[in-house]
């Protein structure tokens, strides 16, 4: 394996790593940040256009590499960038944004005026080391993905030998589920065979995320399809509930309906991962469609994500839907989820809120964490607090108070 390009892997692995690119839980990996920020976006606005926008960029196709005439002196190891312009014209497109980003690009016939569907080939070394030169975090970013992306598919599989060479174990974890995610756009099944395959169960989840958000914005039937012939476990339900939270901020009614054919576990995950997505940008929406479904166990799941989420926006309409909710583990649910989210802020509303509980044991446990919080933040009020509520025993009390 050639040590030069290794070398090139590990310093853009790490330059990811340094710009804090890579997360080391189960989430969008960098090489899909992009299209997941875009779709969030579209999701957020309530924007149509924005995702239709979306599905066009998913539905391009795929351009074919070049011959091997084009090859650069990295042999195998160059990146194919699609044919995005003609040669000599000052169209934008994929030949142009490597012109200006300094890579040099030659046609794969060896001919100068050809165009059409015929790849350029694009310097490995070169066009890393102009990702990596980039002062702007953002560009670089930018850069880094773009080359990801433009590796043609017949070089993953040799990019992820070589990325599963790399010693580092933060290296391989930032960048085998990145190939994968690629790989799934060709060929998700492949893709989902390979992250099965790899014997780092870290890595291998993280991997397999990756190519089901990609297969999952692409063709959602397909891939719950393929997670449905899966065998029966806690990785399945997890990727039934990533692929219809994809699905969701796309076309979250399809989802909706689709979560509804489900049963046990995997329905009650599949209705809270819709109803939190579609809480970010229809509250209300989301509201109405979870205190529809007549499950006790879907509503107490989705209740608190669609409560935290209408909070953050719009407190007083959040509080009068919950004002609407029976006491029971639907409303503790709702109200828990705001008691968290403002405790850090304002420990004295989140007390307010989480007083209200119908829950004993949970209502006790949730005001000794929320005091603990407005102990620090501003203990002389919580101090008079807990000398004249009468919601906490006084062995709690004591306890809060010699801290």
């Amino acid at each position: 394996m050639n040590r030069r390009l290794i070398a090139i892997f590990s310093s853009l692995v790490l330059s990811v790593w340094a710009l804090g690119f890579y997360m080391g839980r189960r989430s969008t990996v960098p090489g899909e940040q992009v299209l997941a920020q875009a779709r969030q976006e579209a999701s957020r606005e309530g924007s149509e256009l924005a995702r239709r926008e979306i599905h066009e960029q998913r539905e391009q196709p795929e351009e074919s590499s070049g011959g091997a005439d084009g090859e650069s002196s990295f042999g195998p190891t160059t990146m194919v960038a699609d044919s995005g312009a003609a040669s000599s014209g000052g169209e934008p497109g994929v030949a142009g944004d490597a012109a200006s980003a300094g890579m040099e690009t030659s046609d794969s016939s060896g001919s100068g005026g050809s165009s059409g569907s015929v790849g350029r080939i694009i310097d490995i070394q070169a066009a890393l080391q102009n990702a990596l030169a980039q002062s702007d975090r953002n560009k670089r970013w930018n850069a880094i993905n773009e080359l990801i992306q433009r590796l043609a598919p017949e070089q993953l599989k040799e990019a992820l030998a070589m990325a599963e060479g790399l010693e580092n174990e933060r290296e391989r974890g930032a960048l085998i589920p990145m190939l994968v995610g690629r790989m799934a756009e060709t060929d998700p099944a492949g893709a989902m065979a390979y992250a099965q395959s790899i014997p780092d169960m870290r890595i291998a989840e993280r991997a397999a995320g990756s190519a089901l958000n990609t297969w999952a914005s692409k063709n959602p039937n397909a891939a719950l399809s393929w997670i449905r012939s899966q065998p029966a476990s806690a990785s399945r339900q997890r990727w039934m509930s990533d692929a219809v939270g994809v699905w969701a901020q796309y076309d979250p009614r399809s989802a909706w309906t689709y979560a509804g054919s489900l049963s046990g576990p995997e329905r009650v995950a599949a209705y809270q991962r819709v109803a939190s997505g579609l809480a970010s940008s229809d509250p209300a929406q989301a509201a109405l469609w979870t205190m529809q479904v007549g499950d006790a166990a879907v509503q107490r799941a989705a209740a608190g994500p669609v409560a935290s989420a209408w909070y953050r926006t719009d407190p007083a309409a959040a509080q009068q839907w919950i004002n609407t909710l029976p006491a029971g583990e639907t409303r503790d649910a709702a109200v828990a989820s705001i008691g968290r989210q403002i405790a850090g802020r304002d420990p004295a509303e989140a007390v307010e809120w989480i007083s209200t509980l119908s829950n004993l044991q949970t209502r006790d446990q949730s005001l000794e964490w929320a005091t603990r919080q407005w102990m620090r933040k501003d203990s002389g009020a919580a101090t008079a607090w807990l000398q004249q509520t009468d919601l906490l025993t006084d062995a709690t009390k004591q306890k809060l108070l010699k801290r």
